[in-house]
């Protein structure tokens, strides 16, 4: 049986969540089940995905030339270039073309990356002070947007368009791209037996 890192569930698993997820990003635009399913399995994006869990799978199983060819694939015809040695949860969702992740990249589940989305070292030069990130569940990344070197995402947190992430963000951050650099917390809904919260704090970053 192939090894699986912590997060990481086995490829038949990974592509039912990963369709799940697409399925229901198509369910607000109507149609039959039928209509819902071909429009998925005709999504160049979904391919993308699919191609990039195959390389994983031959990754993890020690069919390094395979993953390789595999990831090639992916970057010549859907312009799509996730390293096999990338450790993606599943429920992976990329709605176009642009996107990457480095090798050494941990991306949790019910993730989104919407166009042009980047995660790679911050090339310091420095192993001790560079690596690559580590993105939490349900995190979804808008277009243009980046993120670069040791840090970490908080799971669901929304990183905006055009976002460039070099310092680690808590869980439940809203990122936009303003100068300077603001990192909001999301307020979370208000237990009935609990005052409301407070309002979400700003940090310049």
């Amino acid at each position: 049986m192939a090894y699986l890192e912590e997060g990481e569930v086995g490829f038949f698993e990974s592509v039912r969540a990963d369709y799940q997820r697409f399925r229901a990003m198509r369910a607000t635009a109507g149609g039959s089940n039928l209509r819902r399913a071909v429009d998925i399995l005709t999504w160049p994006m979904f391919h993308a995905v699919v191609v990039f869990r195959l390389a994983r799978a031959a990754q993890r199983n020690g069919l390094g030339p395979i993953a390789r060819i595999l990831m090639y694939v992916n970057e010549v015809v859907f312009f799509v270039e996730f390293s096999p040695k990338a450790v993606v949860g599943p429920g992976l969702v990329v709605l176009h073309p642009g996107c990457g992740c480095a090798a050494g990249t941990r991306i949790g589940r019910n993730c989104t990356f919407v166009m042009f989305v980047q995660m790679g070292v911050a090339g310091r030069g420095d192993p001790r002070r560079d690596g690559p990130p580590t993105i939490g569940d349900d995190v979804v990344l808008s277009a243009n947007s980046s993120v670069w070197g040791p840090v970490t995402v908080g799971s669901r947190s929304v990183i905006g368009a055009g976002v460039r992430l070099h310092q680690s963000v808590p869980e439940d951050s809203v990122v936009m791209a303003e100068q300077p650099l603001t990192i909001r917390t999301k307020k979370r809904r208000a237990v009935p037996s609990t005052p409301l919260d407070a309002e979400p704090s700003e940090v310049a970053g």
